[in-house]
C-alpha cells in the first residue's frame, strides 16, 4: 500500500485531493441545506419575538456559515482539479514518450530475436548483380558461431555456390577480436586495395545491396595485432560472418 502510494505522481496525488474536497463540499453543502434559513411567507418560516429573545436564530445563523464553508471548500476543490489537470498534461507528454521508446525498444529487440533468412528475391538479386563478374575462390570464416549464425552460414555458403564461387574452406576463428561497424554483420576480408581479386569488392556491395550490411577488412585494419588478427595472402577473399549485430538499445 505503501509503495503504490509513493509511485503516485504530483498530478494524481492533487487530482485525488481535489475530487475529496468536491465530494465533501458537495455533500455536507446538501446535508447543511435544510438548515438554511427560508424566506417565504408561510407563517410557520417565521420565527417568533420569544424565539428571537431565546437566541434561536443563532443556530440558524450558524448553519448558513458552515454551508458557506462547504461551499468554499467545493470551490476549492474545483481549483486543485484544475492544478491538477495543468501539472499532469506535462507527466501525461512524458509517459507518452517513454512508451514510444519501449515500444522501439521492443521493436529492436524482436528484429533482434528473428533469425536472418536469405529469401528467395535476395538470392535471385544476389545472382543478379553477379552476373557479370568473374568468380574465384572465397573462404568463409565464422568466430564461435551460435545456432542462428551457423543456420545463416549454410545460407550464405549455397547462396555463393550458386552464384559460380568456389568455397576454398570454411573455418572458425575463436580468438578473431576483429570489429565490424555500422552493425554489419559480414566482413569481407582482403589483403589490401591494391592486392584485391575482381570479385571482392562486387560480393561487398552484392550483400549490402540486397539487406545484409558488410565490410572489408584490409590486413591491419579493424583488428589488433595480437594472435587475434586475421591476415589474408594476396588474392585471398573470405566472407567472415558474425552473430547477429544489432543497434544498441538505450536505457
Amino acid at each position: 500500500m505503501i509503495s503504490f502510494l509513493l509511485s503516485l505522481s504530483l498530478g494524481q496525488w492533487l487530482n485525488a485531493a481535489g475530487i475529496l474536497l468536491v465530494l465533501l463540499g458537495v455533500l455536507f453543502g446538501f446535508l447543511m441545506k435544510p438548515k438554511e434559513y427560508r424566506h417565504s411567507n408561510d407563517p410557520s418560516d417565521l420565527m417568533t419575538l420569544d424565539e428571537f429573545r431565546k437566541g434561536n436564530w443563532k443556530s440558524r445563523t450558524r448553519g448558513k456559515t458552515w454551508e458557506i464553508f462547504w461551499e468554499y471548500v467545493l470551490i476549492l476543490g474545483l481549483g486543485i482539479e484544475l492544478c491538477a489537470l495543468a501539472v499532469s498534461i506535462p507527466e501525461d507528454l512524458k509517459l507518452s514518450q517513454r512508451i514510444e521508446e519501449l515500444r522501439k525498444a521492443n521493436d529492436e529487440l524482436e528484429a533482434k530475436m528473428q533469425p536472418r533468412i536469405i529469401t528467395a528475391r535476395q538470392r535471385a538479386d544476389f545472382k543478379t548483380s553477379l552476373a557479370n563478374i568473374r568468380k574465384g575462390q572465397v573462404k568463409i570464416g565464422v568466430r564461435n558461431p551460435d545456432n542462428e549464425t551457423l543456420d545463416f552460414v549454410e545460407q550464405v555458403h549455397d547462396l555463393l555456390v550458386d552464384s559460380g564461387f568456389i568455397i576454398e574452406s570454411q573455418m572458425n576463428y575463436p580468438g578473431s577480436l576483429v570489429k565490424i561497424r555500422n552493425y554489419a554483420s559480414i566482413g569481407i576480408f582482403i589483403n589490401s586495395l591494391t592486392n584485391v581479386p575482381p570479385y571482392a569488392l562486387p560480393l561487398f556491395e552484392a550483400f549490402t545491396n540486397i539487406g545484409f550490411p558488410a565490410m572489408l577488412v584490409l590486413n591491419g585494419t579493424n583488428q589488433p595485432a595480437s594472435n587475434g588478427e586475421i591476415r589474408m595472402e594476396t588474392n585471398d577473399v573470405m566472407v567472415f560472418l558474425l552473430e547477429k549485430q544489432y543497434k544498441p538499445i538505450k536505457p
